[in-house]
């Protein structure tokens, strides 16, 4: 089919879940990075993209050492957000998002953003209707707007 048309949302977003399952991020980033947020294949599209990324993410410490790092220096930002990144990774939305909003308290443009738009991405994992994801967005907001 992608041979025949190789715009084709559905098996775009498709072989990408298979490259994925492949170990494959950046393949499945090349992929889906122009399917479009909305429509028939966008919730999916965003989800693969967000999963991606963290399957991307370096894995440099252990999630433990990670850990150990934040909670002897609650100020170590970059330790908090690599924390984020592999419990999202390890699939602990809710620990990463936490510790996401941690960071986000204490700096909100943590690297030009990046923070937020990681924590984004968790939300879109958790999935957008879920009554979490809406106490965590709810959160983001009141720290970015307060």
């Amino acid at each position: 089919m992608l041979a025949e048309k190789p715009d084709h949302d559905a098996a775009l977003l498709a072989l990408g879940k298979l490259e994925l399952l492949e170990g494959n991020a950046a393949r499945t980033l090349e992929l889906v990075r122009n399917l479009p947020d909305s429509g028939a294949v966008g919730q999916a599209a965003r989800a693969l993209r967000a999963e991606a990324r963290f399957a991307a993410a370096p894995e440099n410490e252990t999630i433990e050492a990670l850990t150990a790092r934040v909670a002897a220096d609650p100020k170590d930002l970059d330790a908090r957000f690599s924390l984020a990144l592999r419990l999202a990774k390890r699939g602990d939305l809710d620990r990463a998002a936490e510790e996401l909003l941690a960071l986000i308290a204490k700096k909100r443009d943590y690297q030009d953003g990046e923070a937020r738009r990681t924590l984004l991405d968790v939300l879109e994992l958790i999935g957008t209707h879920d009554p979490k994801a809406e106490q965590y967005r709810s959160r983001l907001s009141s720290l970015l707007f307060a």
